[in-house]
This record gives structure tokens, C-alpha cells and sequence, in this order.
């Protein structure tokens, strides 16, 4: 179940994480994405070196504000600047009318095109 598919996520090499990370297939909510990239990364203290990238899948504008403003910015991981000039990016993002979004929504259920 749940517990099983958690601890299979765990156990991605770093490069595999940000594959799924990545997918614009990923069926999942970006703070169910933004948990687990958290998850993953604190499961590890040396996968800290690739937190940057890790977290750099997460779409941000594609969160709600206020899980943007209450649980990422105020995260440990995302104090460096990359991170918070992502977060930045993504509340600039946000602030503007959805016809002007630059961030592309998941499409799940779409076929794999290598």
C-alpha cells in the first residue's frame, strides 16, 4: 500500500527522483510532490547535496499561496538562494492572471514519449 510505495520512493537513487519529480505525467498534487522531495531528502543528510535540484522539480506556482507562504518558504530547505529565488519566482507567478502563467500543469495519463 501506501507505506510500501513511501518507502520504494525512498530508496530512488537522486537521479530518478528528479525524473519523477520532473514528469509532466506525475499524478500528484504539488504539496504531495513538495512533501515528498522533502521526505526523500531528510530520509538522507548527504542527499542535502542535491536538495537544489531535487526541489527544483516541484512546480511552486502551481501550489496553492498559502501552502507557498505557511509550509515551503518557511522550510530549512529552502534557505538557500536558488530555493528562494524559486519561491520568489513562484509568488510573482501567482500574483499574475492565469492567462499569463508561464508554468505548464501536469498532464496525467499522458503517454511516455522518450
Amino acid at each position: 500500500g501506501r507505506h510500501a510505495a513511501a518507502r520504494g520512493f525512498a530508496a530512488l537513487t537522486p537521479a530518478l527522483v528528479e525524473e519523477v519529480l520532473g514528469d509532466d505525467r506525475l499524478n500528484a498534487d504539488e504539496a504531495v510532490a513538495f512533501r515528498a522531495a522533502v521526505a526523500w531528502l531528510e530520509a538522507d543528510p548527504p542527499r542535502s547535496e542535491v536538495a537544489d535540484a531535487v526541489l527544483g522539480r516541484v512546480r511552486l506556482p502551481l501550489v496553492d499561496p498559502v501552502f507557498l507562504a505557511d509550509v515551503v518558504e518557511p522550510h530549512a530547505l529552502m534557505a538557500t538562494d536558488e530555493n528562494r529565488a524559486r519561491v520568489h519566482a513562484a509568488f510573482r507567478e501567482l500574483a499574475l492572471p492565469a492567462e499569463r502563467r508561464v508554468t505548464p500543469p501536469r498532464t496525467p495519463g499522458a503517454s511516455w514519449t522518450p
